[in-house]
């Protein structure tokens, strides 16, 4: 399964927020999308799933434009997990993951015991599946955003989106849910992920890419893209990245006199 992005370019109205941006995802590929607030992230993640419409440049999946795919196609194709799930709903978490396979039955089908074993295998993977006749609403926001990957992964769907998993989960939860899907890579999924915290990077994705005044300023493997000057470029502060135990730390320099 692979991502080609060439010369893509968007704007709203008159104001430019990417201008002829490439870039080539593969296979089991995990990547970090790192930027400032109104870079462009979320508005990359809504092009690459068909949301908005590119103004030039093409978008491919195994060498299909994405325009070409209709949306039930596209689902089997890529899921998408935003920072924010709401339902009008309070469904079980069973039933939610279930809603996953829907892309892949008839118009008028219903899921059956096929689907039904795919929802349970999902919940399994992530080991919530004693989850899965709790409703929503009784379980943790961390045991929230697994059901949510869990309904992905039910979706079959082989590129994962992820548009701030983390932004609103406190700091175990956050590395709980960035090992979980590390594990994904491992299995031939290609990860897309935005981040506004570097180290998520540095951690867990083998490569990275720096969104920065509508172009991408860098992209490549983790280890070779982020540096203190990079860092320091994006967020406009001095951050030192130290190394522990073979995994490197942010370190921003803090003065007193501010």
């Amino acid at each position: 399964m692979s991502l080609v992005v060439n010369n893509l370019s968007f704007s709203y109205s008159d104001k430019k927020i990417l201008d002829n941006i490439s870039f080539n995802i593969e296979a089991g590929d995990f990547v970090c999308v790192l930027g400032k607030n109104g870079v462009g992230k979320s508005t990359l993640f809504k092009l690459l799933l068909g949301f908005l419409k590119k103004q030039s440049g093409r978008i491919l999946i195994d060498e299909k434009e994405v325009e070409h795919f209709n949306r039930k196609e596209l689902a089997r194709e890529v899921a998408y997990i935003p920072q924010y799930t709401t339902s009008a709903f309070n469904y079980s978490v069973f039933d939610t993951v279930l809603m996953g396979t829907t892309c892949r039955l008839d118009t008028l089908g219903s899921p059956k015991a096929k689907e039904k074993k795919i929802a349970l295998d999902a919940l399994k993977q992530f080991k919530i599946d004693h989850l899965a006749h709790k409703y929503s609403d009784s379980i943790s926001g961390g045991e929230r955003q697994l059901v949510v990957l869990a309904r992905a992964i039910a979706q079959g769907s082989k590129i994962l989106i992820l548009d701030e998993p983390t932004a609103n989960l406190d700091y175990g939860n956050q590395v709980r849910v960035m090992q979980t899907i590390s594990t994904l890579k491992k299995q031939g999924y290609s990860i897309i992920l935005s981040t506004h915290n570097p180290e998520q990077a540095l951690w867990f994705s083998d490569k990275v890419m720096f969104l920065d005044d509508k172009k991408i300023l860098s992209f490549g493997k983790t280890n070779e893209v982020i540096s203190s000057t990079l860092l320091k470029q994006i967020y406009g502060i001095d951050i030192d990245l130290i190394e522990k135990d073979g995994r490197k730390l942010c370190f921003p320099r803090i003065s007193n006199n501010v």
